[in-house]
């Protein structure tokens, strides 16, 4: 009887273990995160680690960063040709 209990246990443990390390997202810097609760949009979510219940909330990341680079951004070379 205790070895079943001792096994319930520990299949509880490691299925709060798997839950805890599926709901970490860590979004970069140039990320942003929009989630969704039940459907319903909740606010922005900012670049860095960040904790979900996966049961209830879902994340979408949105690249926050310029694709191309701007004419005058370009990097000009100071050696003579």
């Amino acid at each position: 009887m205790v070895a079943l209990v001792l096994v319930v246990v520990a299949v509880a443990l490691l299925a709060t273990a798997a839950l805890a390390a599926a709901s970490v997202r860590i979004l970069r810097e140039y990320e942003r995160g929009v989630v969704f609760r039940l459907g319903r949009v909740l606010p922005q979510r900012g670049p860095y680690i960040r904790f979900l219940l996966i049961a209830l909330l879902m994340l979408f990341v949105v690249l926050y960063r310029p694709r191309g680079v701007l004419p005058e951004e370009k990097v000009v070379s100071l050696t003579p040709d």
